[in-house]
């Protein structure tokens, strides 16, 4: 759901002008946030086209834009208002949203207690299943997640994507955005387990497919190919391993 937020936002962004991109981009940001809290920050990209387009091509300027930007901003306070009500009805507090209350498994239970859900010390951990690990032979860890790279190839297009992406701050505000929603998923007790795959990156997906889509931008259409059916086989196999261990 959230990731079809998110999706709705940028779509918005690209698709609209004037009040309605800014409202329609801002209410699905909105909803993203209602589903997962951080990612409203994906929405760094689209705030930062919209104001590029509406100022540098559409010549918006004075009270005009800053009302299309309230009205973009407007639904995203909704939300927050929501949530801390939310929490209020069901904590009493307008900030506590019920980790406290987590049934957490024993997997996660030392840690959690040690270090608290968002630290430093489970950075290398996060970055390892994330990024750099191979799930396969499935073995022990396996369902602790999987590289994004190595289990879905096409994506490497989008490190080729930060070099020839024009103009250059679209491409800085696409791997910004990135950035900035991976920071929370990279300090959190959990990698996602248990898993197939890196499923928290979901959440940065839409910018990371965005600078892959410029990056293969002159690739052979077989290359491309090739690419994408290894990433269906990977997870394929990895829906058969892992429907056998939950």
């Amino acid at each position: 759901v959230g990731f079809a937020c998110v999706t709705l936002a940028y779509l918005a962004a690209l698709s609209f002008k004037n009040t309605a991109a800014f409202f329609c981009a801002g209410l699905a940001l909105g909803c993203a946030l209602l589903t997962r809290n951080h990612l409203v920050l994906a929405g760094l990209w689209p705030a930062c086209y919209l104001l590029w387009r509406h100022w540098q091509i559409l010549k918006v300027r004075g009270w005009q834009l800053a009302s299309y930007m309230l009205a973009g901003i407007a639904p995203i306070v909704a939300a927050v208002t929501l949530l801390g009500v939310y929490n209020w009805l069901r904590f009493g507090d307008l900030f506590d949203n019920g980790l406290a209350y987590h049934q957490m498994s024993a997997f996660f239970a030392r840690d959690y207690q040690r270090y608290g859900a968002f630290n430093l010390y489970y950075l290398p951990t996060n970055l390892w299943y994330e990024f750099i690990a191979y799930p396969l032979p499935w073995r022990q860890g396996s369902d602790l997640g999987g590289s994004l790279f190595l289990l879905t190839p096409i994506f490497f297009a989008a490190l080729w994507g930060m070099i020839a992406g024009r103009p250059r701050w679209s491409t800085w505000a696409l791997l910004a955005t990135i950035l900035l929603v991976a920071v929370p998923i990279l300090l959190l007790m959990g990698t996602g387990w248990r898993q197939f795959g890196p499923r928290y990156t979901l959440d940065f997906t839409v910018p990371l497919l965005l600078l892959t889509a410029i990056g293969m931008k002159r690739w052979p259409l077989w290359l491309v190919g090739v690419l994408t059916a290894i990433a269906v086989l990977h997870y394929l196999i990895g829906a058969i391993y892992l429907g056998t261990v939950i």
